[in-house]
């Protein structure tokens, strides 16, 4: 009898825990090692699936019984055995999962989601490819953005939480939470995304300035305002955005006779102080100008001191994920 030497062209690398399964079982059922590389993905990933419900038999004939099981049975038998009245949906989504098995927590926390028959189940029955990173990354995003697209754009499920808090604190000021939704599942790229938090961010309402406006000093009381202050001076004012939301500093305009100014204001545990005083290009400004705004702060208790360290706080989201940070005249 001559038997071909030629590999399966189909074959794909498997490895770890699984695999590692098989290799045991085919010690009492030999050939099913064979039976599991050439199956399809979705046959490696049913059988993994069934694994993950079973411990390794102990007993010879049990573990014979298991391997003949995995060899003959189809898929929906395997998952019967399994999961009894199956997820609704698990086949298609194992059919997804690629062709290496994956760790014991995907296959547990697919059956989860599926079974919840919720927004989570639609969004895993209509991704194009699953793993567990994908399935942490849809838990923590909300309902009303938790789209295929959506999920892609995600690079962890750092990022999913961040958004989601991101959205909250953005709604909880007031800015229209549906229209918010709709933006964000209309962006199709990780730069829309940022720019999309930007454009979102100038909408915002600051927290109320610690000194009030006059004939000569306006204090910056939007986003947007923030934004053209920014534009105007040729700096990097727009940056400071999260820590303005956090009250941890403020910006406004002092205009004298020698010229205007940016106010950069900061709180510490001593109430509020002047970080800076700045013109176009962060220049310097005249020292009349300086003695005159110092003077002015002063009479609403504003002090003039070195600079302690900043304050993270939880409008951090917002730096990690808009551009802000690094907007400076664009």
């Amino acid at each position: 009898m001559r038997f071909s030497t030629t590999l399966h062209p189909e074959i794909k690398p498997a490895s770890g825990w699984c695999l590692n399964y098989i290799v045991a079982l085919d010690q009492h059922c030999p050939g099913l090692a064979g039976v599991f590389l050439r199956g399809s993905d979705e046959r490696r990933q049913v059988i993994a699936a069934l694994l993950t419900t079973k411990p390794l038999p102990t007993c010879p004939s049990l573990a014979a019984e298991l391997g003949k099981l995995l060899q003959g049975a189809t898929h929906d038998e395997l998952l019967e055995t399994a999961y009894g009245d199956a997820a609704d949906g698990l086949r298609g989504a194992l059919g997804r999962s690629g062709s290496q098995p994956h760790a014991r927590m995907f296959y547990r926390l697919l059956v989860e989601l599926l079974s919840r028959g919720d927004f989570l189940s639609s969004l895993v029955k209509h991704m194009d490819r699953l793993d567990l990173l994908t399935l942490r990354i849809a838990q923590r995003l909300p309902a009303d953005i938790c789209t295929p697209k959506f999920v892609r754009l995600m690079a962890s499920p750092r990022m999913a939480s961040d958004v989601c808090k991101l959205v909250d604190l953005l709604s909880g000021k007031g800015l229209d939470r549906r229209a918010l939704a709709e933006a964000i599942r209309r962006v199709n790229s990780p730069d829309q995304l940022s720019d999309l938090w930007d454009r979102w961010a100038q909408k915002l309402q600051l927290p109320e300035h610690p000194v009030p406006a006059s004939d000569c000093y306006f204090p910056v009381q939007t986003g947007a305002e923030l934004r053209r202050l920014a534009l105007r001076y040729r700096n990097c004012a727009r940056r400071y955005l999260a820590q303005v939301m956090e009250s941890d500093c403020s910006f406004a305009e002092f205009i004298h006779a020698e010229g205007r100014a940016v106010v950069h204001l900061v709180r510490d545990h001593n109430g509020w102080r002047l970080e800076g005083l700045f013109g176009k290009d962060n220049g310097c400004v005249a020292p009349n100008l300086r003695f005159a705004a110092v003077r002015y702060l002063a009479r609403w208790g504003v002090r003039a001191e070195d600079r302690p360290s900043l304050h993270l706080g939880e409008w951090s989201v917002l730096r990690r994920l808009s551009r802000s940070h690094t907007f400076f005249i664009g």
